[in-house]
């Protein structure tokens, strides 16, 4: 969505504070249904930056599992939801 197109602009114009910008992106592509973008860009951001607390508590977010997962069929991994 537009968001997303914005928070990707802004990565690319080099601000002062990237990971910041990289981690409102990763927010925003949250927002936007792509977990697995969200979930790169968050993990590019702790690569570079470990203890980043926000992107830490974006990552968790990620992994808990959603409203609509838990239907008892298996993952990817073939688990059985809870």
């Amino acid at each position: 969505g537009l968001v997303v197109r914005e928070r990707r602009a802004i990565v690319a114009l080099g601000p002062s504070d990237i990971l910041d910008a990289r981690y409102e992106l990763a927010r925003a592509l949250l927002a936007a249904g792509d977990r697995a973008g969200a979930r790169r860009e968050v993990l590019g951001v702790l690569e570079q930056a470990p203890t980043f607390e926000k992107a830490q508590g974006l990552l968790l977010e990620l992994r808990e599992p959603r409203p609509d997962d838990d239907d008892g069929a298996p993952d990817a991994a073939g688990r059985a939801a809870p």
